[in-house]
């Protein structure tokens, strides 16, 4: 029976050994594999780098031109503001003046408060013209 025990004890010795062998050799053939994943996460990294500076220098393009489109819009409403001003104008002079010309018989003292009204309304219509002009010749 000792006999028995000496054997299976060399039996499993020997066993633990060959496994231990064989884990060597596998762990050995993972090195070049672990070696060339770190390498492809290192590219990959510097790619992700390269990718995020250029997308924050395209954000900050973005963010310039959204601000220069706001900037010209807003100058656009004054003008469209600026001619509406002028058109409103014109038609109450115009209006006033064909009703003038139809009902010949009244005074001219009774349209004034019109036509003054008319009269400032394309004032301001112009004022903000010019004004637009000076702010973009600067």
């Amino acid at each position: 029976m000792q006999t028995a025990i000496s054997i299976g004890v060399v039996i499993i010795a020997i066993a633990v050994v060959v496994f231990t062998v064989y884990m060597i050799l596998f762990f050995k053939s993972l090195i070049p594999l672990v070696k060339h994943a770190d390498e492809t996460v290192k590219h990959v990294q510097s790619n992700i780098n390269r990718l995020m500076a250029s997308v924050d220098v395209s954000l900050g393009e973005i963010n310039r031109i959204s601000s220069d489109i706001a900037e010209k819009m807003d100058r656009l409403d004054s003008s469209f503001e600026a001619v509406d001003s002028i058109g409103r104008g014109l038609t109450t002079a115009s209006d006033s003046l064909q009703e003038k010309l139809e009902k010949s018989n009244g005074t001219w003292k009774d349209k004034l408060p019109e036509w003054i009204t008319a009269g400032f309304s394309i004032y301001q219509g112009f004022d903000k013209l010019r004004k637009n002009e000076k702010i973009k010749s600067m």
